[in-house]
């Protein structure tokens, strides 16, 4: 199964049930189902942010290719090409 890269995905799971013993199956499926996620929720618990009526509120404006983009980027640490982080400066 490790070798199936096509065995990796939960529609898979019952092909994998009908060709391999159950409990390999359990294992290796284990916690691979999908599940709804709340983003939301999953930043509260992540990020200790200020309730939405305490945090400042910044409105950029601006002619196009005025840099409000790239200010946000600088400010939150994105590369405009790349989804990783900058290197710190």
């Amino acid at each position: 199964m490790l070798a199936d890269t096509s065995a990796c995905t939960p529609l898979s799971q019952r092909r994998a049930e009908a060709l391999f013993d159950p409990r390999v199956v359990e294992i290796f499926y284990e916690g691979i189902e999908l599940a709804p996620t709340s983003h939301r929720d999953l930043r509260d618990t992540e990020l200790s942010l200020p309730p939405r009526d305490q945090a400042p509120r910044i409105l950029l404006i601006g002619p196009p290719g005025a840099g409000k983009t790239t200010l946000v980027r600088q400010l939150i640490g994105t590369h405009p090409e790349r989804s990783d982080s900058l290197p710190p400066q």
